[in-house]
């Protein structure tokens, strides 16, 4: 990565809109949510290597062996024509799921390709979101700044205050966290880690954890029922610290 010269942003110092950082938010999304995917499907390849040397292992076995057969993360034995049977329905299942990350995939890609278009259109080299792509996760940021500094040189300093990662020092104001843990969109690593830099900064942080949760759990029709307290939590550090 290099740093952009000065002449370099003044040529492309369009101002930034409301909608051009909700857009550079939603590219840098899409490229967790990428992430997340490409980790699952690794996982899942590894799931139908499994199956597949099962598979060889029925084939070999005799008529009246009983095969050992992984059921969740337990092993049982099982005739040869049921395990046949499971394992059909679970390799089913691998390939459905794979086939449906795949398309959510292509769909990331496809969303992430328009909003380099429109943002490469109006920033032309203020702005390097192929760096950005190819970066580690911010949630991987060491405490070296390394990574931040990665980041810095990618972004002219006037897009810097979108990203708060980059901006916490002493002077950042309290702040308390509600996060689902599963949630694909925003990880609740990134969560973690913000956390973590405020902390070391000496401001009180506060992280809520919301098991079993994925992104924008808080506003369903039933949330306020459902996490009554955390949301009273929230309620009163706001009122402790402002």
């Amino acid at each position: 990565m290099r740093m952009l010269e000065q002449e370099e942003e003044n040529e492309n110092s369009e101002e930034v809109t409301w909608e051009d950082q909700q857009q550079i938010n939603t590219f840098s999304k899409l490229n967790n949510r990428i992430r997340i995917i490409k980790e699952r499907l690794e996982e899942l390849k590894q799931e139908k290597d499994a199956y597949d040397e099962v598979a060889t292992e029925i084939e070999l076995a005799d008529e009246d062996e009983m095969i050992l057969y992984r059921i969740g993360e337990a092993f049982a034995h099982l005739p040869q024509a049921r395990a046949v049977k499971r394992l059909e329905k679970d390799q089913a299942s691998v390939d459905a799921r794979v086939a449906q990350l795949a398309g959510q995939a292509d769909d990331c890609e496809t969303q992430m390709a328009k909003l380099k278009q429109r943002l490469y259109a109006k920033f032309g080299k203020a702005i390097n979101l192929d760096e950005i792509d190819s970066m580690s996760p911010l949630t991987q940021m060491k405490s070296d700044k390394r990574t931040q500094d990665d980041l810095k040189r990618a972004l002219p300093e006037y897009l810097h205050a979108i990203f708060p990662q980059l901006c916490v020092d002493s002077h950042w104001p309290p702040t308390i966290i509600l996060h689902g843990v599963l949630d694909d969109i925003v990880p609740i690593t990134e969560s973690r880690h913000f956390s973590g830099l405020v902390k070391d900064c000496g401001v009180k942080v506060e992280l809520i954890e919301v098991e079993g949760e994925n992104h924008g759990f808080d506003v369903a029709p039933d949330s306020e029922v459902k996490y009554g307290a955390q949301f009273d939590r929230i309620r009163d550090f706001i009122q402790e610290h402002v």
